[in-house]
């Protein structure tokens, strides 16, 4: 959600029930997210924040590390799923799967 608004100003630059409907999309599978959009609506409009352009350089450099973030969070499962191929016959495999946190 903060790739697609990454300022208050992007949230209230909608109206909040079009914020609502597009961060649905975006916030997965929350019992209650209309309410908590709302929410993060009101939070921005009464937000203190500096003003910043969408298309600012300093906002770009978010993004950037927030894609960078993702990327690096999502490695382990996928490191974990190819020892896992790898080692799937492997005899000594029952064994170490027995010792915690392995």
């Amino acid at each position: 959600m903060l790739l697609q608004f990454p300022t208050p100003g992007a949230i209230t630059s909608l109206l909040c029930e079009e914020f609502v409907a597009q961060g649905s999309k975006l916030a997965g599978r929350k019992v209650h997210k209309a309410a908590l959009l709302a929410n993060i609506y009101a939070a921005a409009q009464s937000s203190i924040a500096l003003p910043v352009a969408s298309d600012s350089p300093a906002i770009a450099m978010f993004r950037l590390v927030l894609e960078e973030y993702l990327a690096l969070s999502r490695l382990p499962e996928s490191i974990a799923l190819q020892a896992e191929t790898a080692l799937a016959n492997h005899p000594d495999r029952g064994r170490l799967m027995t010792i915690p946190g392995v």
